[in-house]
């Protein structure tokens, strides 16, 4: 149905092109064209926002474009457009339209500032970083703006430049918590724990009932039963509310605090903790089990023989998989180690990149509704190399360590055949434990707040792999953990021997290696092997008979020292 406002202003439209068209360039003509063009913006302002109102968006986008066609310098009515397509997720045209308003406008900071956080949504980095850069030589004070450009250096690996931008800005507001907490995070990842736990400290003081900033100073705390960090978590404690959000990451901070001066509360704060977040959860388990078992049905041996070879024949790529602190970052910071392999961290290159097979091809019931093509998995190897190249610069490997590409073996197998895949494992009831233990509020790991759908998830896990080691033996190396600590250098060796490399006398002093680790085990592999993994687990057997159930209901054996 015909909106007759809308119809009036986009007749107002015509006339105003009948009139610019005519002028000439003719003075008196020019300024009552702008006088009826500031008229029909006001318009057009009133017009948009009730559209917006009743939900008739694109008719509203459609307005203002045709608006600012006439009169692009109109920037109220750009900002509104952006912010309406922001609102119905469409970034690429807001983006358009943040750029178009600062070249308007070259000197607004804030433009600059969104346009910044738009291309990060996006994951334009090299061009969100040339945003932030600028907003920032604009608003040099604007706290936001220099964390935003601390954390996108960071993410590129230029820590030194990412390290003095948050420390000139922290100079500049030493009590602002958002630069205060980018500090901390930076010299954590930096290998810089004295400097990462002085600034969570400092943090603490400045908001002393976040509970969040308290767990992370418990990470690089190392406690006695007469810490006074314990007797302020436990005074936190008293005055927050059951229900309040902050008494998940609190439950988290006590559990630490009590595990290491072996405390009888400890598992019971941990398992409170974990039971009040997943209250908050709409999550069902099986939904990843059976994600799991169709990724079995789809890369199945008869496909993948189909397809043998039919990517693209690097051998650059090394991915580390496996389930969360299974030592994935260990693995990889022994192999950053190595003179010839980058480091790279957590891609989020092999999802994006499978989810566009998946729309070529469409995946429905657990199979392609039209087979794949051998130049399909080429183009997509093709992709990945591309994305990996800039930052290995003149190494010749590089690690990509996200360890839920474990569901998507297969998928690497075909778009990447000579790709190394290293699978980290760990003892299974340590395994789970430290899954249950640990604070990971990532969508993808929801089944870690519960016994039971660790229970499920670790056991569809399991027989993945099985289907992988079935399907692509030769290209999967299974890294113990408990090997590791058992015999290091033998380890260290074998695994170097299967990416077919020298060994490096380098990878056994990984602790040291001077690179950015951007996980949960930052601090802890400045340390070195920690070797009380399995025997922390049987500490809390009695906590965890439902899961010990579970596992050995499924055969699964469980018994302190025994493998995966």
């Amino acid at each position: 149905m015909t909106d007759p406002q809308t119809e009036k202003i986009r007749s107002a439209f015509a006339t105003a092109r009948r009139i610019r068209d005519a002028s000439g360039g003719n003075p008196d003509l020019l300024d009552g064209l702008a006088r009826m063009l500031a008229t029909i913006g006001d318009a057009c302002i009133l017009q948009f926002d009730r559209l917006v109102r009743e939900n008739k968006r694109p008719l509203a986008h459609e307005l203002v474009e045709g608006f600012l066609d006439l009169n692009p310098g109109h920037t109220a009515l750009r900002e509104k457009l952006v912010a309406s397509y922001q609102a119905v997720k469409r970034n690429d045209w807001a983006i358009t339209h943040l750029k178009a308003l600062t070249e308007i406008e070259p000197d607004n900071g804030h433009a600059f500032a969104r346009l910044g956080m738009a291309l990060i949504q996006e994951r334009r980095v090299p061009e969100a970083i040339a945003a932030n850069e600028r907003a920032h030589e604009l608003r040099p004070d604007d706290a936001g703006i220099a964390n935003n450009l601390a954390n996108l250096l960071l993410n590129r690996g230029e820590i030194e430049r990412a390290q003095a931008l948050i420390t000139r800005a922290v100079a500049t507001l030493p009590d602002n918590p958002v630069l205060l907490r980018s500090m901390a995070l930076i010299a954590q990842e930096a290998g810089q724990l004295e400097l990462a736990r002085d600034s969570f400290l400092r943090l603490s003081q400045i908001t002393p009932d976040n509970a969040e900033t308290h767990r992370l100073l418990g990470l690089l705390t190392t406690y006695t039963h007469d810490h006074p960090h314990i007797r302020e978590l436990e005074a936190l404690g008293s005055r927050m509310a059951p229900d309040d959000p902050q008494s998940v990451p609190l439950g988290f901070a006590l559990f630490r605090a009590y595990d290491a001066i072996g405390d009888d509360r400890a598992f019971d704060r941990l398992d409170q903790a974990n039971l009040r977040k997943r209250s908050t959860l709409d999550y069902d388990v099986r939904a990843d089990v059976e994600r799991m078992r169709d990724f079995e049905r789809i890369y199945s041996q008869e496909r993948l023989e189909r397809h043998r070879n039919a990517g693209d024949p690097s051998r650059a790529p090394i991915f580390i998989v496996g389930l969360p602190r299974s030592g994935t970052t260990l693995t990889e910071q022994i192999l950053a180690s190595h003179r010839d392999i980058h480091g790279a961290g957590e891609l989020d290159l092999v999802h994006p990149l499978h989810s566009l097979l998946d729309q070529q091809f469409l995946i429905a019931d657990g199979d392609f509704a039209t087979e794949p093509t051998a130049e399909a998995f080429k183009i997509l190897g093709r992709r990945y190399l591309d994305a990996i190249a800039p930052a290995m610069k003149d190494k010749p490997r590089n690690t990509d360590k996200m360890p839920v590409n474990f569901m998507l073996v297969g998928f690497i197998r075909l778009m990447l055949p000579n790709a190394k895949i290293i699978h980290c494992r760990r003892a299974p009831l340590s395994s789970c434990f430290s899954l249950y233990s640990s604070f990971l509020p990532s969508q993808a790991q929801r089944y870690s707040w519960d016994l039971n759908d660790i229970a499920d998830y670790y056991l569809a896990y399991r027989e993945l792999m099985d289907h992988w080691h079935d399907v692509a033996a030769d290209a999967i190396f299974d890294f113990s953990y408990e090997a590791l600590i058992a015999n290091q250098e033998e380890q260290t060796r074998k695994l170097l021997d299967f990416l077919e490399l020298d060994f490096d006398p380098a990878c056994l002093d990984f602790h040291n290696t001077d690179r950015t680790v951007r996980t949960l085990s930052a601090g802890q592999v400045r340390k070195g092997l920690y070797k009380g993994a399995d025997d922390r687990a049987w500490r809390y057997a009695d906590g965890l008979q439902p899961l010990i159930e579970r596992l050995e209901a499924a055969g699964i054996d469980i018994k302190p020292g025994s493998s995966f």
